[in-house]
């Protein structure tokens, strides 16, 4: 939601191949963390995300705190990867082992996670 009741910090970015939006923003300093977060990691498509996710959250995330977080990555040759956390402390740190749970046996970190294993690649 954006408006005149919103904070202020309501905006998005866009680059080839990412959008990044948020509202009720910290500032809009989480945005950029986000994108060059998402520009700069190696690995696959998940660990990116997870990684932008952790970079806008040391931004300054949301607000009004942070208590969730969502993960959804779809191709047209694989089955989509939904996953999300809520009312949590700790909500990325609490996805980031549901990713590794999703794929048992492989390490954790770039290139290890399950859309590896998928064959996500960005």
């Amino acid at each position: 939601f954006t408006g005149a009741q919103s904070v202020p910090a309501c905006n998005h970015r866009a680059a080839p191949g990412v959008v990044v939006c948020g509202n009720m923003l910290t500032s809009e300093a989480v945005l950029d963390a986000i994108l060059t977060c998402f520009q700069q990691t190696p690995g696959d498509l998940a660990d990116r995300l997870l990684a932008s996710l952790d970079a806008g959250a040391a931004a300054g995330s949301d607000s009004r705190g942070l208590l969730s977080a969502a993960l959804l990555v779809v191709g047209s040759d694989m089955a989509p990867l939904t996953l999300r956390i809520d009312c949590s402390d700790t909500p990325l740190p609490d996805l980031r082992r549901l990713v590794r749970t999703g794929d048992p046996g492989r390490p954790a970190g770039p290139g290890h996670g399950p859309g590896a294993a998928l064959g996500l690649r960005a």
